[in-house]
This record gives C-alpha cells, sequence and structure tokens, in this order.
C-alpha cells in the first residue's frame, strides 16, 4: 500500500474546477478572492484563503490550484505534488489544540466533544494546550472566531503545519458543526464533492446561488481516493439540502432527510482509521516514546525520513494482530485501541457487532410474521449537554423472509435539514454500513418501506432536551422472492 495520495476525497491542491455548466466561473471567482486576500491585510498574519464553503487554503494553496489549473500541468506532476501534499497533512503524532482566551464556553463544550468523539474510535489523540506560547514552533489547531465572519464555521483540509486556525462562530459551536470541521482538520473533504457523486445524487443547478455553486465542484476520479468505501448519504461531512427547494436531490429519495446528518458515521470512522492505518501499525519514536501509526514496515519508512532516522524499526507491532483480535461481525472492525473489541455499524453493538445496542431501556427485539402489528416509540432527553441520546430496536423476520414496514406517523415537532434534533433512522437499505433512512417529517399519507434482508434496525435519537421523537409504524414479514426461487430451482433440479 502507498502513502496516502490523499484523503477523503483529497487533499486541497488536487481540486478540479471543472464545471459541466460553467468550466471558467469558479476559477476566476477564486483569482478574484485571492486578489482581495493580497490586497488586504491580516494583523494576525494568519495567511488564509477562504473558498468551497467552510474550506480554507493558504495563499500558497491557493496560488498552486490556480497555477495547475490554467497550466494544465501532466498526470505524472499533479500526482506528485499531491503525494507530497497528503504525506504533509497527516497528523502523524496527534494533534495539539490551543482554545482562544476569548472563546465562549459553549465553544470549547462543543469542540471538546467533537474531539473527543474522534479519539474515542480512532487511533488519534487529541491533546489541549493552555497557551500558545507552549506550542510556539510545533503544529497545532488554534480553535478560535474569526472576526470578520463572527458566524463562520471555517477550517483548512488536514495539517497546515505551525499556526492553524479553526473557525467556530454563532451557531457553530455545537457538536455536529464542531465535528465536521474537525473532519476537515483531519483531512477529509465534503461527500458531495466525490467524483462518483452523480451516481448518488443531482444537482439542480438552478437552486444553487452563484456565490455557492463552487461549493459542489466534483473531484475527478485520479484524484479522489476513497479507500473503496461506498457512498454514505449520513456522513458528517455530507451537506443537507432543503426539502422543499431542494438543491441537491438523492437518487434513492428515501434517503433526502439523511443528508446534512449530525451524527459522525461508522463510514467515517471506519474511512478514518483506515487514512490514519490505526488497525495496522506502529513505530515508536525513540525520544519521545510515542507511536507513530503506519501500514508495515515498507510504509513506516516514509514516517522514518520525517523523524530523521529517530523511529525504532525493532519495536514494530501491529496494532490489531488479525490472529488475536475480534473478529468482528455485519461489518464491524477492530477497534483500535481495544483489539478484542469492534466499532460496529449503527443499530449494532456488542464486542463482535451481533447483539443489538443497549443504548435505552424500553429498546428490544421484535418478531415479525405474516400478520401487521405495530410499534409506537418515542424518545427525549432533559440534559442540555450537547449529546445524543438514542434507543434501538430490532425487527426480524425467519430467515426467508424479508420485511415490509408502513410509516403512519413521524412526531418530531420542528424538522430540521439532516434531521439534526431528533427523528427515526430505519436501516431497511441494503448495506447496513451505511447509514439508514432517517425521517423527522410527519408524512403527508402513509408510506411503505421493503428491507433488503430479514433484519431492521430501528433508531430513535434526540439531540435537544424536552425534544421528543415519537414514531407509529406497522411491520410485517413478507416472502423473499430471490430466496423462494431458488428453493424452487434446487427443487426441480
Amino acid at each position: 500500500m502507498s502513502i496516502r495520495r490523499s484523503f477523503l476525497y483529497i487533499t486541497i491542491l488536487g481540486i478540479s474546477i471543472v464545471n459541466a455548466n460553467s468550466e471558467s466561473a469558479p476559477l476566476e471567482s477564486l483569482k478574484r478572492k485571492l486578489k482581495e486576500l493580497d490586497g488586504s491585510n491580516n494583523e494576525q498574519g494568519v495567511r488564509r484563503f477562504v473558498t468551497l464553503g467552510d474550506i480554507l487554503l493558504t495563499r500558497d494553496e491557493a496560488r498552486e490550484l490556480i497555477e495547475d489549473e490554467e497550466e494544465e500541468l501532466s498526470r505524472h506532476k499533479r500526482q506528485a505534488q499531491r503525494r507530497n501534499a497528503s504525506n504533509e497533512n497527516l497528523w502523524v503524532d496527534g494533534v495539539k489544540y490551543v482554545f482562544d482566551p476569548n472563546a465562549s464556553q459553549k465553544l470549547k463544550d462543543g469542540f471538546t466533544l467533537a474531539v473527543n468523539a474522534w479519539q474515542k474510535d480512532t487511533c488519534i489523540n487529541f491533546t489541549l494546550v493552555q497557551t500558545r506560547e507552549e506550542v510556539k514552533g510545533e503544529d497545532y489547531l488554534y480553535v478560535t472566531t474569526d472576526e470578520t465572519d463572527p458566524k463562520g464555521c471555517l477550517s483548512h483540509v488536514g495539517k497546515l503545519g505551525g499556526y492553524q486556525p479553526i473557525f467556530l462562530g454563532d451557531g457553530c459551536e455545537s457538536f455536529p458543526h464542531a465535528a465536521h470541521e474537525v473532519g476537515h482538520a483531519l483531512g477529509m473533504y465534503h461527500t458531495q464533492t466525490r467524483h462518483d457523486r452523480d451516481k448518488y445524487i443531482h444537482l439542480k443547478d438552478d437552486n444553487i446561488e452563484e456565490e455557492y455553486k463552487e461549493q459542489y465542484l466534483k473531484l475527478t476520479e485520479e484524484k479522489n481516493e476513497n479507500y473503496g468505501f461506498p457512498y454514505d448519504y449520513g456522513s458528517i461531512m455530507h451537506y443537507g439540502s432543503s426539502v422543499e427547494n431542494p438543491w441537491m436531490v438523492p437518487f434513492d429519495a428515501n434517503y433526502k432527510t439523511t443528508m446534512g446528518s449530525p451524527f459522525i458515521s461508522f463510514i467515517d470512522l471506519f474511512m478514518m482509521n483506515t487514512h490514519y492505518n490505526c488497525t495496522e501499525g506502529a513505530v515508536r519514536h525513540r525520544e519521545t516514546g510515542v507511536d507513530v501509526f503506519c501500514c508495515g514496515i515498507s510504509s513506516c519508512g516514509f514516517f522514518n525520513s520525517i523523524f530523521h532516522g529517530d523511529l525504532d524499526f525493532d519495536s514494530f507491532q501491529d496494532i490489531c494482530d488479525p490472529k488475536t483480535s475480534a473478529q468482528c461481525e455485519n461489518g464491524g472492525f477492530p477497534h483500535p485501541r481495544k483489539c478484542d473489541e469492534c466499532i460496529c455499524p449503527g443499530g449494532y453493538g456488542g464486542a463482535l457487532c451481533n447483539q443489538r445496542p443497549q443504548d435505552c431501556a424500553d429498546g428490544k427485539t421484535l418478531e415479525a410474521s405474516d400478520g401487521w402489528k405495530s410499534l409506537e416509540a418515542n424518545i427525549h432527553k432533559t440534559k442540555d449537554d450537547g449529546t445524543y441520546a438514542t434507543c434501538t430496536y430490532w425487527i426480524t423476520a425467519p430467515d426467508d423472509k424479508k420485511i415490509e414496514i408502513e410509516i403512519e406517523s413521524i412526531n418530531t415537532k420542528e424538522p430540521t435539514i439532516g434531521c439534526a434534533k431528533g427523528g427515526v433512522e430505519i436501516k431497511a437499505n441494503e448495506n447496513h454500513t451505511l447509514t439508514g433512512y432517517r425521517y423527522c417529517v410527519d408524512p403527508a399519507e402513509s408510506f411503505k418501506i421493503k428491507s433488503h434482508s430479514n433484519r431492521v434496525p430501528v433508531i430513535l435519537y434526540t439531540g435537544v432536551p424536552l425534544f421528543w421523537t415519537t414514531v407509529e409504524l406497522r411491520y410485517h414479514a413478507v416472502i423473499d422472492l430471490v430466496h423462494f426461487l431458488f428453493i424452487q430451482s434446487s427443487l426441480c433440479s
């Protein structure tokens, strides 16, 4: 495996300024912004360049991006630049961060929840440092608010080097916003810019204001590294869209209120762990004793060059030895911090991902039969701590059956983009490692969903105090036609 070309969906130097309808407009916009930046004074000395919504570019990154497009560099040169940029953008020895002394407690709480969530289920360590003087000459995040844009949520993609601001303005201090921006800082790009996005979403260009169109530039396949992971509508890095006047429409209509998710998804975690080689291997730094995560001896050689030969290769060890690690089920993978346990897709729990999560007192496993049965469930929380409460049910059927679900009523009182305040997730989709269908709007009339298997996790959630999520649905078992035809053909042969 080669050292990371780029992460989720590439480092910023590899962005393609290609738009089917307007090839030059985004490039001209970038030139204009760079010219404006060059003509401005920055009292803090922070070289930043705002583009693509919440993504920050330095002057040098912006110039390289423009030069690449104008000069039409060869594929070989582009790939070399992309590899170098990716290697430099990894936080190989963890992430130190400092809060602005004027940062509100709300901002600190939201950011702390976000870094704790990323740290908990990856090998990436975050360390709070009290003052910038303590990290002088080192790489670190400075968590603050942009005085020129008090409501801005902004971050660079990957490690910039040295002082690196991450802005969480008014309305951005919550866990979902902070987790999204931290995802950028670790190297993640927006899901809707993937090279294969046209297989999953349709952009309604007329509904996107001109100044926001460059946020939806599609990356090219040669520059877009997704590590083979499927497109996840429920990624924390996926933008949401209005239901009434959508600018982004999923081809699977059941996902229209899933986009804009408030959760770090299972695919997000799996991809981040893959990018940082969290479950593959580590070499110890002689002087500091810090484990540098990398993939095998050959890949660790790159990091040894970064650390000037100070890595002790005699200490190489698999983080999670395949022979002794947990044998995860249902698509889970060994936890890099606890290899005898698994990180599980939503709706699955237990050490091996083969149990229903014990996340509430009311959750249970329900058996579907030929006749219709009903489920009325609700969830709420009273504590305003920035976290989400969940309650998971399983609806199961015999092996030769599937499950049909009819949603009769959903009451969340305040439906939002991405069902961010609360809703219900129904994993009737085929691949359960992906986020399921989320709903938070009472349907004008009841509608039915048919599962792809004989198990459907149903997850109620809420993140707002006194915000009730109530769902009423019916379910029953139906014939699995594929299984039925297979049995019939076997009997006839």
